[in-house]
């Protein structure tokens, strides 16, 4: 923001009049409450899904142990929604703390009466209306994409990552029956599954 003021007022600079146009709008938005708010509450909420998407984007193996860890994740969200109105207040009342401290004003956008591109829903306090419009969307937005994402079924069929020789030896034997229960009508003999999987998993381990 410093950058942005600096360039602003250095006219000797030689700027084009829209360079200097956009500096400001910029500097405006990132000054903003609004804006302020969103930062904070998308870094907060965002950091629960760090572990996990680090998970995924490695090795097979972890791979497995991140879809392990998927329905506590997913569990963590659904409770976050739940008491969100208990958790958003102590957010909000760290977020105005830091707010004051950079003297950024406590506010609310201009509430119109049609609103087409953000939500637009009425509120009694800056808290409410930033919980209301911006955390509850927010929470619900990811909850739904996690779960289709990572729903059941997908959950049982990554499984198969299992019966890899790699893998095999440190997964346990409770994954295999689901997924051969899952797919048992693909399979010539289900109930022989964990027989030729413990026999595959000696021979590879």
């Amino acid at each position: 923001m410093e950058a942005i003021s600096f360039a602003g007022e250095n006219s000797e600079w030689l700027w084009d009049t829209e360079t200097l146009t956009k500096a400001r709008g910029f500097l405006h938005q990132l000054q903003s409450f609004e804006f302020f708010v969103t930062f904070q509450v998308t870094m907060t909420v965002l950091s629960s899904l760090r572990s996990l998407t680090i998970k995924l984007q490695k090795k097979s193996q972890d791979i497995l142990a991140a879809y392990e860890e998927v329905g506590g994740v997913m569990s963590y969200f659904e409770v976050l929604k739940t008491n969100c109105e208990e958790e958003f207040h102590h957010w909000y009342t760290d977020i105005t703390v830091l707010a004051e401290k950079l003297c950024i004003t406590v506010n609310t956008p201009r509430i119109s009466g049609r609103q087409a591109h953000r939500s637009n829903i009425p509120a009694d306090s800056p808290e409410v209306f930033y919980r209301q419009n911006l955390v509850v969307p927010f929470l619900d937005r990811i909850t739904s994409e996690l779960t289709k994402r990572f729903g059941s079924t997908k959950q049982t069929k990554v499984k198969l990552l299992g019966l890899i020789p790699s893998i095999a030896a440190t997964y346990p034997d409770a994954s295999i029956k689901k997924v051969g229960e899952s797919h048992k009508f693909c399979l010539p003999s289900p109930q022989l599954l964990l027989t030729e999987y413990h026999r595959c998993k000696a021979k590879y381990s």
